[in-house]
């Protein structure tokens, strides 16, 4: 069986209209998810069909591991750096991206980094390249 594309009608934007990508993740009503910021900080779990696209050209990063599991599942990722290489997550995941359980991945302009260390596994007063601080 095909796995079944995101339903790109109902749109939901992080942080703008969600505090955080997970809380937009559990909305049933968000079939496509964008990150409207350069960052965002936590940890994805997704176990539907959706997309998830950063900001167009200078893309969005997520610190934090993006994990997909679900048979059939068809998750789009778009302009996206899923990132724990940073000092603090150093070491707190065995991979960055990660896919099981029958899920799809289609990707487009995502890059992945994740390295071995022993962070503090916290990320906290994280200072952007926009300036923008969380």
């Amino acid at each position: 069986a095909n796995p079944s594309e995101p339903d790109r009608g109902s749109a939901c934007f992080v942080p703008s209209g969600f505090p955080d990508l997970q809380s937009a993740i559990d909305e049933p009503s968000c079939a496509t998810i964008f990150i409207d910021q350069a960052a965002v900080i936590g940890d994805a779990n997704v176990n539907r069909s959706l997309a998830i696209v950063g900001r167009p050209g200078a893309g969005s990063k997520i610190f934090g591991q993006v994990s997909v599991t679900g048979g059939g599942l068809m998750v789009v990722l778009t302009d996206l750096h899923v990132d724990t290489s940073i000092p603090e997550l150093a070491g707190c995941y065995d991979r960055a991206l990660f896919v099981g359980g029958g899920a799809n991945v289609r990707a487009d302009g995502v890059r992945v980094s994740n390295r071995a260390g022993s962070g503090s596994c916290v990320v906290a007063d994280v200072l952007f390249e926009d300036r923008f601080q969380l």
